[in-house]
């Protein structure tokens, strides 16, 4: 998104025309996406986040799992926040309403920069529930010991610490000043890049990259390593159901997992599933890029280039909204407690929640 905004700061010589787009169907395209679609699913992401930050604060947080699915829904709940003001400010901005004190161009800008570090924190979070989640499955006992609820809260947060200052260190480069606005013809607070900003946005880029492809790669790993526990761990079930010989009946259930672990288990494999798909098309799209220079904001094929940031920021929306529905399908605690809370099944409440403990 830092790069789409960018283009608004800088004056760069008219590329060659475009073959793949023409100016007709880049409107459709933009009219769809940021004045229909992407407002109506970041309002959706809000309250959705909102109903689970409800949900997992009543089932308690003495468990890794529904901590770290808290913070997962804190960071999506404040992507939802920015997302809308960046989706309202934008509208506004393209219907050529200019602001008050701050002009609506400004807003947007602001807030689509803002956008990232709740993104980046959201995936960084996804990928520690999937690693922890492996770590379980490969050494149970000790994992309990070690790795425990409090100690990844810690490392949880010493990763949103590094991210902020990340974070903060490129958008520094922009100021805000109070300044004349030649297209309203009278001042407002302005953006303002520094010297360094070039400088700055390519460190930017360079960790960005290594982060979400880092991330995009564990999460993947993690999740053939989930499918295939689940599928060993059914098929030792049902050999159990079925043998006649007790010492390999034990034997079997000693390889089985709990019904809890189960659910658990299918819970972070859904999660890193929509994390994946979502996901997918922002990865092929980088190989793209680094295959076919042209495709860039400046380059040849910049309308084309522009649609598929809007596309990813769809992809991105989906992922942060849809998790509700995996908790609500495959959480049978998160169900009970949601619907107890919003006047549904209270009876069974109080018995799961002293249950069920990571």
């Amino acid at each position: 998104m830092e790069e789409i905004a960018l283009t608004n700061l800088t004056t760069l010589p008219p590329a060659p025309p475009e073959s793949l787009l023409t100016a007709t169907q880049f409107g459709y395209g933009k009219f769809v996406l940021k004045f229909c679609l992407n407002p109506v699913l970041t309002v959706c992401v809000l309250g959705t986040n909102i109903v689970n930050i409800v949900v997992f604060c009543k089932m308690g947080l003495k468990d890794g799992v529904t901590q770290n699915f808290l913070i997962l829904s804190l960071s999506d709940g404040v992507w939802g926040v920015l997302g809308l003001a960046y989706n309202v400010s934008y509208i506004l901005w393209q219907s050529d309403i200019r602001g008050g004190h701050m002009s609506t161009m400004t807003i947007a800008m602001i807030t689509s920069a803002g956008i990232n570090l709740p993104m980046n924190v959201s995936m960084v979070t996804t990928v520690i529930i999937a690693v922890v989640r492996c770590c379980c499955v490969a050494m149970p006992l000790t994992v309990r010991i070690v790795l425990t609820a409090s100690r990844q809260l810690k490392v949880i947060i010493l990763c949103i610490a590094l991210m902020t200052g990340a974070f903060l260190y490129v958008a520094l480069s922009y100021q805000i000043v109070w300044a004349h606005n030649p297209h309203v013809n009278r001042s407002q607070y302005m953006l303002e890049v520094t010297d360094d900003l070039l400088a700055r946005i390519s460190f930017n880029d360079i960790y960005r990259g290594i982060l979400f492809n880092s991330s995009f790669v564990i999460a993947v790993l993690c999740l053939a390593i989930l499918i295939i526990a689940l599928r060993r761990s059914s098929q030792f079930q049902k050999q159990a159901s079925t043998a006649n010989d007790s010492d390999k009946q034990d034997g079997s259930k000693s390889s089985a997992f709990s019904a809890r672990d189960r659910q658990v288990i299918k819970t972070v494999v859904l999660v890193l599933v929509l994390f994946t798909i979502c996901n997918l098309p922002s990865i092929v799209w980088s190989l793209v890029r680094q295959a076919i220079p042209e495709f860039r904001v400046f380059g040849r094929y910049e309308r084309t280039v522009e649609l598929v940031y809007m596309i990813s920021e769809t992809m991105g929306l989906i992922n942060a909204g849809a998790n509700f529905f995996v908790y609500y399908f495959f959480n049978t605690r998160f169900r009970t407690v949601f619907r107890s809370t919003f006047g549904k099944e209270d009876k069974k409440l109080r018995v799961l929640q002293g249950k069920d403990k990571d």
